[in-house]
């Protein structure tokens, strides 16, 4: 027996989703075609530089250059016609390039063009011969960054006496201020007593300065930056085991309320011993950081005891060192 075929709705829907694909499929070949020979054509103009024939505009015998506007490529790279060619002197300049416009101008007369040619070679030596000495004067120039100041690093063999000399020998040259770099940990305490030591008529002071990336401590040392101290200050007494951080909260607690506003500004810090002296550089960085302000610290020995005296009291007022501490 015979089968007849009919055309279910499925199957008539199958067809034209297969006609769908065969259009799209014809479609995205032509167009990836297309592309082909765009960048086909891109790749032969670029490689022989110029396609006359293909040009949109007149050239007039000249070549389509394909540089936009602006680009420092060369023109001897575009071949010119014999015709162009003949007669004509192409000069470049790879340090100023002329504008267009110049270019455009009408050319000068022949008989001019050696007398500006030599004025021009004539200009250029004049120039090169000044600048020979500049050029043989100038220093290569350092690496890193310099100091502003004068550095003198505080070792484990640095002394209280020959620290106090270098400082002095850095102010009496007449720099304004020196700075001092603590290159070993036990080393601070033997930077307040060379403070200390030095000179009144140097009327010294100190600030601690902001720690780089090498992590030490460095301290900034003036002459003649001594502010004048508050008539009713305050006094405060280091014990033998007061720390860093509460002298620094102590301190902090003189010059700044809870507000964040100023109070004193100066107090008077008393201690005895290079240990104590260096808890007390301690507090004073960790009290710059906390109260946000700038604290000028002078020490300074008190007056020594009578030489005939012999109580313990008086022998140990020689070795006292009172710090003052200002809030600028």
């Amino acid at each position: 027996p015979r089968v007849a075929l009919a055309t279910t709705p499925q199957l008539a829907e199958g067809m034209r989703v297969q006609k769908r694909r065969r259009r799209l499929l014809a479609f995205c070949l032509l167009a990836s075609l297309v592309c082909f020979a765009s960048r086909a054509r891109d790749a032969f103009v670029q490689t022989f530089r110029w396609a006359p024939h293909i040009s949109a505009r007149p050239t007039r015998g000249w070549p389509t250059p394909l540089f936009a506007e602006g680009d420092t490529s060369s023109v001897a790279d575009y071949p010119l016609p014999r015709e162009a060619s003949a007669g004509v002197a192409v000069m470049h300049d790879a340090a100023d390039a002329a504008p267009a416009e110049a270019a455009s101008a009408e050319a000068p007369p022949a008989e001019a063009a050696p007398a500006e040619a030599e004025a021009a070679e004539a200009e250029a030596e004049e120039a090169a011969s000044d600048a020979a000495p500049a050029e043989a004067d100038l220093e290569e120039a350092p690496r890193g960054i310099l100091p502003v100041f004068q550095e003198l690093n505080v070792t484990s063999n640095t002394t209280v006496t020959g620290l106090k000399r270098a400082i002095i020998g850095v102010f009496t040259a007449g720099e304004r201020a020196v700075d001092l770099v603590s290159m070993h940990p036990h080393g601070k305490g033997i930077l307040m007593y060379a403070l200390a030591a030095l000179p009144q008529k140097f009327n010294s002071a100190a600030q601690l300065l902001i720690r780089r990336r090498d992590r030490r401590m460095r301290i900034r040392v003036y002459q003649y930056f001594r502010p004048e101290p508050d008539q009713d200050q305050q006094e405060m007494w280091l014990g033998k085991n007061t720390t860093s951080t509460a002298l620094a909260a102590a301190i902090f607690t003189k010059f700044v309320d809870v507000a964040g506003n100023s109070l004193a500004g100066s107090v008077m810090m008393k201690l005895r011993g290079k240990n104590r002296a260096a808890v007390a550089l301690q507090a004073i960085e960790q009290a710059v950081q906390k109260t946000y302000r700038e604290i000028t610290f002078a020490p300074a020995f008190a007056a020594k005891a009578e030489p005939d005296t012999e109580e313990s009291g008086s022998r140990d007022a020689v070795n006292i060192m009172e710090v003052q501490l200002f809030a600028t």
